[in-house]
Order: C-alpha cells, then sequence, then structure tokens
C-alpha cells in the first residue's frame, strides 16, 4: 500500500493505525518526495518540501506520456490536479519540474 499524506503526523499516524487495523495489519509507505524519481527530476531546493500528492501524480503523469509515446521524448506537461485545492504544475521535456501554482 502506498500512502501520500500532506497533513500533519499526528494526522498520518492516525492514517496509519486504521489503514492497519482494516486491511489486516498491512503497513502502508509514505511517499517521500525525493531529488529524483521515475526518470523526474524535483526542481525544489529542499526536495522534501514539495507535497508528495504533487510529487506523485507528476510521476504518474510523466510515465504515463513516456508509454504513450512509446519510449520518445516527452513534449512539457502540466499536470493539473483539481480538489479542496488546485494544483498545477508544470514539466520540461527533459522531466525536470519547473515549478508550480497551489490555488484554493
Amino acid at each position: 500500500m502506498l500512502g501520500c499524506c500532506v497533513a500533519s503526523d499526528e494526522v498520518r499516524r492516525r492514517a496509519q493505525r486504521q489503514i492497519v487495523e482494516h486491511w489486516d495489519g498491512l503497513p502502508p509507505q509514505w511517499v517521500v518526495s525525493s531529488e529524483s524519481e521515475g526518470g523526474l527530476t524535483n526542481g525544489y531546493e529542499v526536495p522534501s518540501r514539495l507535497g508528495t500528492d504533487r510529487w506523485v501524480a507528476m510521476i504518474g503523469a510523466w510515465q504515463r506520456m513516456k508509454i504513450q509515446r512509446s519510449g520518445q521524448t516527452p513534449p512539457p506537461l502540466i499536470v493539473a490536479m483539481v480538489g479542496t485545492a488546485v494544483t498545477v504544475e508544470a514539466i520540461d521535456q527533459n522531466g525536470r519540474f519547473l515549478g508550480g501554482l497551489i490555488l484554493p
């Protein structure tokens, strides 16, 4: 089980307890934003400060585009997520996260 948590450590711990109880002891592996993953480079000076939900969405979009283009270099991407907030991320053709926006 893969988990993303952008809330407090207490919320993450509570979610983990509930997940483990509900899924017969299966502990989630919590994503931590890193310098690079899956061919994508995190442009943050401190990579772990990028929200894991945003990081995972960008990795998924980048990998999907690579698959759709059958190994060719993907074009630059814009990744938008709409939920409680709207996030918009920019990725260049080399897989470098250039920055983004978080809107209420």
